[in-house]
């Protein structure tokens, strides 16, 4: 995959705001390296795992 620009992590987080990654079809992504890339879907027992993740490192 070829970038085809650089973000910040603010430059992102306006762009969920904004609703750009709202998708009817579920598709996601991740920002890394301050690039978005997509990302295969997960299966439950991983969303699981995330969450449980997410809720501890904060």
């Amino acid at each position: 995959m070829n970038t085809i620009a650089r973000l910040s992590l603010q430059q992102y987080d306006q762009m969920i705001e904004a609703g750009v990654f709202d998708d009817e079809l579920g598709r996601r992504q991740e920002f890394i390296g301050r690039q978005i890339q997509e990302m295969n879907p997960i299966d439950p027992q991983h969303e699981e795992v995330l969450e449980l993740l997410t809720e501890w490192s904060f």
